[in-house]
Parts: structure tokens; C-alpha cells; sequence
């Protein structure tokens, strides 16, 4: 297990930062958005939400040897939905491909600056990743190791 995989607030923030430029800075990052190459094995695929709450999100977890290799997202929501995808990407990479080290939705809203009535989007997000570890990668298979 990587140090820091339980922790409450899985990122330290920089020295000065606030929450808003936190907030800002993930809402922008696209890096990890959109899906993975056809027929990619171990791949695990996850979603949440609906168009009436608002959100839809999809997490697609590569998984090798028990390890988050890669994630991605693809998501229909507002910046806020936007922001907790692209941080939780870039946390779940090279971490254990367990649902008990997913930091909650509501610890990474709180790291984000969310105010109180946007914390749902994160946790739609965390249960998208939760949904996601706990399936089945496209080709049928569990990935050994995994949750």
C-alpha cells in the first residue's frame, strides 16, 4: 500500500492555495477525460447519476496487478462534477484497486471549496469509482487482486 492510501484528504494542498484556485485548477485539467482504447483489457467500467440529478458520470479503470494503472472519465454535468472526475483521476493512478482507500465525496468537495449545495457531484463521482472497482473488467474477467 502506497503511504497516504486512507488518508481523509488524499492531497496536501500547496503552500497559499486557497480552495477556490484548488477548485479552478482541477476544473480545468482535461488530462485524464474521455475513454480508452478499444478492447483494452482489465478495463472496469463504472457509472452514476442521470440526466434528472443533473450528472452522469462514467470512471473506466485499467487495472494491472491489483494497481490503478490508468483512469479516465467522461462525465455531463457542471464544472463541479468536472473538477472531482479530473482530481480523482489523477489521486486513483498508481493506487490500490481497492474501494475502502477512495477518499469519500464529501472530504474531496470539502478539499475543492464546494459549496454544501454542490458536495452530490462528488459524491456521484465517488460512487461511479466505487461502482467501477467493483465490476467486472469488458472482458469479463476480475482482475486478481482487485476489490
Amino acid at each position: 500500500m502506497k503511504p497516504g492510501d486512507g488518508d481523509p484528504v488524499p492531497l496536501l494542498p500547496e503552500e497559499g492555495e486557497s480552495p477556490r484556485s484548488r477548485f479552478e485548477r482541477w476544473a480545468r485539467d482535461l488530462r485524464r477525460a474521455g475513454g480508452f482504447e478499444p478492447g483494452l483489457p482489465n478495463v472496469r467500467e463504472g457509472t452514476a447519476g442521470s440526466p434528472e440529478q443533473g450528472s452522469e458520470i462514467e470512471f473506466l479503470l485499467e487495472i494491472r496487478d491489483g494497481l490503478i494503472a490508468r483512469a479516465r472519465y467522461r462525465y455531463r454535468g457542471g464544472p463541479w462534477t468536472g473538477a472531482a472526475c479530473a482530481y480523482y483521476a489523477e489521486w486513483l493512478e498508481g493506487r490500490s484497486a481497492r474501494s475502502d482507500i477512495v477518499p469519500p465525496g464529501c472530504a474531496v468537495a470539502g478539499f475543492l471549496g464546494y459549496p454544501r449545495v454542490r458536495y452530490d457531484e462528488a459524491l456521484l463521482v465517488e460512487d461511479a469509482i466505487i461502482h467501477a472497482l467493483g465490476n467486472e473488467d469488458r472482458s469479463g474477467r476480475r482482475e486478481r487482486g482487485g476489490s
